[in-house]
């Protein structure tokens, strides 16, 4: 799996763009994909928002979402906000399944998610959560 961030300023603070390129398996997927999200959190300058893109994702086993999980329990005492945004209809259903999709707001596109955030300072939820409305 490959990841690359992004660092984009705003008035509120930092918020790090990390887009992941591949699939979030057991082993390198996972290990990648905990390794960036922990760099991030760790980095001398804090973001105060998180988006993860998952516009290249094209796979996520129980593992990654496992994954996912942890991550968010990670994050749940800390003054950070994070954001999921372009997931396929498989990752999007799959979110869903295993009820993650209530624990991260999830926004169409990367430029949607960094709009609302500069907007609010915080990642509110849309109106319309899901984004593939017929599942």
């Amino acid at each position: 799996m490959q990841i690359s961030r992004e660092s984009i300023p705003t008035k509120h603070g930092l918020l790090v763009a990390i887009k992941l390129m591949g699939k979030i398996t057991l082993g390198e997927g996972t290990e990648a994909f905990r390794n960036a999200a922990l760099d991030v959190l760790r980095a001398e300058t804090k973001p105060v928002g998180i988006i993860l893109n998952f516009s290249d994702i094209n796979y996520i086993d129980s593992s990654g979402l496992g994954e996912l999980a942890d991550f968010y329990h990670t994050i749940f005492n800390q003054p950070v906000h994070v954001a999921v945004t372009n997931l396929s209809e498989n990752i999007d259903e799959r979110l869903r399944i295993t009820k993650l999709w209530t624990v991260f707001p999830i926004f169409a596109t990367q430029e949607e998610a960094i709009e609302n955030f500069k907007n609010n300072g915080w990642f509110k939820r849309p109106k319309e959560v899901h984004p593939f409305p017929h599942i």
